[in-house]
């Protein structure tokens, strides 16, 4: 989001885009995504249907109360930009929500390699195998895996989903990117502050000593 300028006076005009390397030319269903700061939060149900708090939450603790409304917060600003899409943009929300994920992904994770390791493509390609059949296709599927392969995939793929989930998770409540991106009107020391908070928060929800040394070895920001 730092490469996007906008008007002092009108900040929903766009005056400046720097940095265009890597910029592509790409089908519909590629460039169509939610924007970092609209992206909704997990278990985020698309259609009709308005996002509430959970049933307990009036007995939660005072720290998951804030996040219980930080992730409502997200899905009713989500929400809000889905049925804007809907109306006014059909073509952009049939590419976003209707088309196939397994198809979307490959092609996304194919370009993020270089990023993120061969691990979430390895696991996209599993994907569309498992559901060849799904996608419309009448010959058997080309690709073959052995036991031992799907093994070493479901263990890579655990790890994964942990690296993943402690970095989304960093990204998400620090309102940043993978560099650690600060926006210039935020308080930087105040970030550090919220850094190490919810790093001392997932140590210590950490069911057993060798996952709190794991989720502090994967923290993507230095304390």
């Amino acid at each position: 989001m730092g490469n996007i300028f906008v008007s002092e006076t009108d900040h929903s005009q766009i005056v400046y885009i720097i940095d265009w390397q890597h910029t592509s030319i790409s089908p519909h269903f590629l460039q169509a995504r939610w924007p970092v700061f609209l992206s909704p939060p997990d278990n985020y149900a698309l259609g009709p249907k308005h996002p509430k708090l959970p049933e307990e939450y009036e007995n939660f603790e005072p720290h998951d109360k804030e996040v219980a409304l930080f992730e409502k917060e997200k899905a009713d600003n989500s929400k809000a930009y889905e049925i804007a899409t809907y109306l006014n943009n059909r073509a952009t929300y049939k590419a976003l929500w209707e088309t196939d994920e397994p198809t979307r992904e490959f092609f996304e994770r194919i370009g993020d390699s270089w990023d993120d390791g061969i691990v979430p493509l390895q696991m996209c390609v599993h994907k569309i195998r498992e559901t060849w059949s799904q996608l419309g296709f009448s010959k058997t599927c080309p690709l073959d895996i052995s036991i031992r392969d799907k093994e070493i995939l479901s263990q890579h793929s655990a790890e994964y989903k942990q690296w993943y989930g402690i970095h989304d998770f960093a990204k998400k409540y620090l309102d940043t990117d993978d560099d650690g991106w600060v926006a210039p009107q935020a308080d930087f020391d105040e970030k550090k502050l919220q850094n190490k908070a919810l790093l001392d928060l997932l140590i210590e929800r950490a069911p057993t000593k060798n996952e709190a040394m794991e989720t502090r070895r994967m923290w993507p920001f230095p304390i």
